[in-house]
């Protein structure tokens, strides 16, 4: 049986750019987010073209999944499962700010026993990503351009490389990152990690 080919490709900057922290909100790519992305998968490795694109609904994702999937001509299919955390009160906020925070501090120390305030607490994030990579495993697919958000890759990296919750902001993923991830009978190794080329 061949292995699944999973190219996982983080959205490029936002228009609220660098410093603010988005979750679930639905913000546009930046034109420097575009050329991010753009860069990105024209540097992939080989392995053939994706058959496939499978994307987050929320816009700084979908909008580029839709218009690779348009110039490859290959199926996108938008999934909610690989939405970002709902970071509730902290939505938008200036990360700089937020850092003073006693509470953003213990969610990045320990993301599995810190919910932010009126947000999404990281089992119910967690056991929704898992089920869309399930879903995902569970297809016919054999190459896979999934593109998401930084928090789903960080979760998906600790995923494959059998690592606790606690090492999730131990990835340093900038904008339009790409991780390549191979999948055999259920088990996932990571290929490679690069940053923008």
């Amino acid at each position: 049986m061949r292995p699944l080919i999973v190219d996982v490709l983080r959205h490029g900057e936002t228009e609220l750019g660098q410093h603010r922290l988005v979750g679930c909100s639905d913000v546009a790519l930046h034109d420097r987010g575009w050329i991010q992305m753009w860069r990105q998968v024209i540097s992939l490795p080989g392995s053939g073209k994706p058959s496939c694109v499978i994307s987050s609904p929320l816009r700084r994702c979908a909008s580029f999944a839709a218009m690779y999937a348009r110039h490859a001509n290959i199926p996108l299919q938008l999934d909610a499962g690989w939405a970002e955390m709902d970071f509730g009160a902290w939505e938008r906020c200036d990360v700089r700010r937020l850092q003073q925070c006693a509470d953003f501090h213990r969610f990045y120390a320990e993301p599995d026993k810190v919910t932010p305030p009126g947000g999404e607490s990281f089992p119910v994030f967690r056991k929704r990503v898992l089920s869309a990579l399930d879903r995902l495993m569970a297809s016919r697919s054999e190459h896979v351009l999934l593109v998401t958000h930084g928090g789903v890759m960080r979760l998906l990296l600790c995923q494959v490389l059998r690592l606790d919750a606690k090492r999730l902001s131990s990835f340093h993923l900038p904008h339009a990152a790409h991780a390549r991830l191979e999948f055999r009978a259920g088990q996932g190794m990571l290929k490679t990690l690069n940053p923008l080329p």
